[in-house]
């Protein structure tokens, strides 16, 4: 199986007449309020793979999606079938409600891939969400 991209947004949508897909609000970094405690959470969010057959015959095997922290502690983790015997490429979509979040720094979502019949992992890709924290509190509008 060959990855072709993974993307982390906000949201994603179907559309049903065309089957393809837009990708909302992609997500680079985010801001927080200063956290006085660890334990505030970001998300939602929602990390959308596309897959293709990597030599044209039908194959599957499993993706697997890795959250870890700037510490390096892991998160979340997720896995899902890769299927590609009847299609020549297929989408796969991960939701995550939210992380808690350490502080700021530098979290990795990692997207790794096992074909079926193998025993190992292979990332593919790793993709960068900063945490920055707000240097002021937002101020609100007064009417």
């Amino acid at each position: 199986m060959d990855h072709v991209w993974s993307v982390l947004c906000l949201k994603a949508s179907i559309d049903r007449e065309t089957n393809n897909i837009s990708l909302f609000d992609v997500v680079e970094q985010i801001q927080v309020l200063p956290q006085r405690e660890s334990g505030g959470v970001v998300g939602p969010f929602e990390l959308v793979s596309l897959w293709t057959r990597s030599v044209g015959v039908p194959e599957r095997g499993e993706v697997r999606v890795s959250i870890r922290g700037p510490s390096g502690h892991l998160y979340a983790q997720e896995m899902q079938e890769i299927d590609l015997r009847e299609f020549r490429r297929m989408r796969a979509r991960f939701r995550v409600a939210g992380i808690a979040i350490e502080g700021p720094g530098t979290y990795h979502f990692s997207v790794e891939v096992r074909p079926a019949n193998s025993e190992s992992w292979t990332e593919v890709a790793k993709i960068p969400l900063e945490v920055e924290e707000m240097r002021s509190t937002p101020q609100r509008a007064r009417f």
